[in-house]
C-alpha cells in the first residue's frame, strides 16, 4: 500500500506539471521597402506603422539597412611630372527620423558607404588633353559595391535600458487598431561621397555616381496572449488520470 501510495502521488504530480499554462509566444512584425538605382543625391519618404501594443510587449526594434553603387570614376593627372593619384567612389545612405529629434538622437543614423577603391601609383605626367585617358588619365566604369547595416535596441552596449524603453515608446501604439494605428516617417537619404587627391595637388577627376536602397523595420515583441486559462483537452487527460490514482488510493484504504 505505501509504494502504490508514492506512485499515486507522482503520477498525480507529474500530470499536474503538464496542465501548467504555456508560457507567451514570442512574436514579430516586419515592414521593408525598397528604392530603384537613381543618380544621386536622391531622398524617399517612408510611411511605417508603429508597434500594435495590444499584441504584447516590444522587446526590440531593429533597422536594417542595405545600399548599392553604381559608379564610373576618371582622373586625369595635370601635372608635369609623375603622380600618385587617389580616387574613392561612394555614395551615402542614410535612414532617419527627421520629424522625432528623440529618435534621431539615440542612434537610428545609419551611414552605408558601398565602394572605395584605392591609389594609382606613377602616373606620367600631363599629356596634353584633358579627356581622362591616355598615358595621363583613365575612365573606370561600372564600378559596383554594396553594404548592409543594423541597428538593434537590443544591443546592451548601444542604448541604456531606460533611452531603450524610450525609444520603445515612441515606436509603440499602445491602443493599437482601435484608434487608428498610429505612423511614423523614415527618411532614406543616397548622396555622393566621392573624392580625389594627389601628391603633386595637380588632378582633374570625374564622378558619376547612382545608387539604390532597401530596409527592414523589425517589431520583436513578446506576445501578451497566453494558452492555459482554460485546460487544452490535452492537458485535460494527464489531470484526471492524476485524479482518478488519487481517489484508487482512497477507496483502497476504506
Amino acid at each position: 500500500m505505501y509504494v502504490t501510495q508514492r506512485l499515486a502521488i507522482l503520477i498525480f504530480s507529474v500530470c499536474s506539471l503538464l496542465a501548467v499554462p504555456a508560457r507567451a509566444n514570442d512574436g514579430q512584425v516586419v515592414q521593408t521597402g525598397s528604392y530603384p538605382l537613381d543618380t544621386t543625391y536622391w531622398e524617399k519618404t517612408a510611411t511605417l506603422n508603429k508597434f500594435d501594443g495590444t499584441l504584447g510587449t516590444l522587446e526590440s526594434v531593429e533597422l536594417i539597412l542595405d545600399g548599392e553603387i553604381l559608379a564610373n570614376a576618371g582622373y586625369e593627372n595635370l601635372s608635369g611630372t609623375h603622380n600618385d593619384i587617389s580616387l574613392r567612389s561612394a555614395a551615402n545612405i542614410a535612414g532617419t527620423f527627421p520629424n522625432n529629434p528623440f529618435l534621431e538622437q539615440y542612434g537610428f543614423q545609419l551611414t552605408i558607404m558601398p565602394a572605395n577603391f584605392g591609389t594609382f601609383w606613377n602616373i606620367p605626367g600631363f599629356d596634353g588633353v584633358n579627356d581622362f585617358n591616355n598615358i595621363s588619365g583613365q575612365m573606370l566604369t561600372g564600378l559596383t559595391g554594396q553594404d548592409s547595416e543594423t541597428l538593434s535596441t537590443a544591443m546592451a552596449y548601444t542604448f541604456h535600458p531606460v533611452i531603450r524603453l524610450l525609444i520603445h515608446d515612441e515606436f509603440t501604439d499602445s491602443d493599437g487598431p482601435a484608434g487608428g494605428l498610429e505612423t511614423i516617417n523614415m527618411l532614406i537619404e543616397a548622396s555622393g561621397a566621392s573624392l580625389a587627391n594627389d601628391v603633386r595637388g595637380n588632378v582633374a577627376s570625374i564622378f558619376q555616381t547612382s545608387a539604390t536602397g532597401s530596409f527592414s523595420l523589425v517589431y520583436n515583441y513578446q506576445n501578451s496572449i497566453t494558452t492555459g486559462s482554460t485546460p487544452e483537452p490535452r492537458s485535460i487527460v494527464p489531470f484526471l488520470i492524476g485524479m482518478f490514482f488519487v481517489s484508487f488510493l482512497r477507496f483502497g484504504r476504506k
